[in-house]
């Protein structure tokens, strides 16, 4: 079996979000930031990396965990499994730029008012990523939900189960160390 894991965040200036314009199979899309956690890299430093890499900006300290999804991928032959973490963020410094992006994937970046931000992410090509995002921004969702889906054909998720894992969820991080204090429901 094959584990792989994302990092992504939703980074909030008062009642902006921040959306980074990306391309797909099926043109270009606005969503949010983040990327792939690399071989033998923290879950904490992966997010730091991929919002720097995308939108220049540095991570002061993560929020809260908002939500996790957990993917069985059965159309793959090696049998994979993902998870997908979703991060708030409320505090960064540094200029908006996507020209840092080393896979020159990155079109722009900017922030936009909820209502306009929730529109666009309509257009995000992957509903683990989606729901989850737009459910807690529409306040639909508590903090720290875990989102369990199958993956049976290209792009062809079905959602299993949405758990509430956590009452209270506390993120603390410093340079090198991801800390999250949790109780289960």
């Amino acid at each position: 079996m094959k584990f792989y894991h994302i990092a992504s965040a939703i980074i909030r200036r008062g009642n902006e979000i921040l959306l980074v314009q990306q391309p797909s199979e099926d043109g270009l899309y606005w969503g949010l930031p983040g990327g792939q956690v690399e071989w033998g890299e923290l879950l904490n430093d992966a997010l730091i990396r991929e919002i720097k890499e995308e939108t220049n900006l540095d991570v002061q300290s993560i929020d809260a965990l908002v939500a996790t999804t957990n993917t069985r991928h059965l159309y793959d032959e090696n049998d994979t499994v993902s998870y997908a973490f979703v991060f708030e963020i409320t505090q960064f410094t540094g200029d908006l730029n996507h020209q840092h992006d080393p896979d020159d994937l990155i079109r722009d970046v900017r922030f936009f008012p909820l209502d306009e931000a929730l529109d666009l992410m309509q257009g995000i090509p992957w509903d683990v990523m989606k729901i989850p995002a737009i459910q807690y921004l529409r306040g639909n969702a508590a903090l720290g939900m875990l989102y369990q889906y199958q993956h049976t054909a290209f792009r062809d998720f079905t959602l299993m189960s949405t758990l509430p894992m956590l009452k209270e969820s506390c993120c603390i991080i410093k340079r090198n160390t991801f800390v999250m204090i949790c109780a289960l429901s």
